[in-house]
């Protein structure tokens, strides 16, 4: 509760700043993403600041997943032009690969939405409904097949759209395991840059003198 009550202390701290030297701006205010949503607060201008899409309990579960996609959707359907938090939990101090990658699918859902659907013809599809009385099926039609990658998002990998005994002879994973291999096979394909030794153990040695300081004998296990 401390924490929480600390967190909206600097956000309106950050609100009285923003206002003081820049006050031409909009600012949406959100807490704990979305069931803590405390207003939306109006400044004159047309600026936009960032919104958040984070996830504040260490758990990767089903809350992690509508908090974050919430926030996400209300920031993009409000304008904001940048949103923060992707993989972020546990109060902003840990940052998970697992849901990293659940973000990645909640933001690609995200654009998706916010594009909309195209008025191609006026009334909607009318010769396309005269001429489906013919070929008497939908999903091999021509119309069908042009427009269905344009107007359908596919998720990746980590979402599932299996049937329950397809689930179950995969070996009924969940999303987090899903995401865990997802992220291994991108990591094996861009293993990313990898520093020398010496000044890995410099950066470690600094790191680790720093916790010490805070209590931390160790650094956090790396998997």
């Amino acid at each position: 509760m401390l924490s929480q009550a600390l967190e909206v202390f600097r956000c309106a701290v950050s609100l009285v700043l923003r206002e003081t030297v820049l006050p031409v701006c909009l600012i949406v205010f959100f807490h704990n993403a979305v069931p803590g949503l405390l207003g939306y607060y109006r400044c004159r201008g047309n600026g936009k600041t960032p919104g958040i899409a984070l996830y504040h309990l260490p758990v990767l579960d089903a809350q992690s997943g509508f908090e974050s996609g919430m926030g996400c959707l209300l920031a993009g359907i409000k304008g904001i032009n940048m949103v923060s938090g992707a993989g972020m939990m546990n109060f902003e101090s840990t940052q998970s690969i697992q849901k990293l990658i659940i973000d990645n699918e909640i933001c690609g859902m995200t654009y998706k939405f916010l594009k909309g659907l195209s008025r191609r013809d006026e009334p909607i599809a009318l010769e396309l409904l005269r001429t489906l009385i013919d070929s008497n099926h939908l999903l091999t039609h021509p119309h069908t097949l042009k427009w269905m990658t344009a107007e359908h998002f596919y998720p990746g990998k980590v979402v599932d759209r299996l049937t329950i005994d397809e689930w179950e002879l995969k070996g009924r994973k969940t999303a987090g395991q899903r995401a865990w291999e997802e992220a291994k096979a991108l990591i094996a394909v861009h293993p990313g840059i990898t520093l020398d030794g010496d000044r890995a153990d410099e950066l470690e040695a600094l790191v680790s003198r720093d916790l010490r300081r805070f209590g931390c004998d160790t650094l956090p296990t790396q998997v």
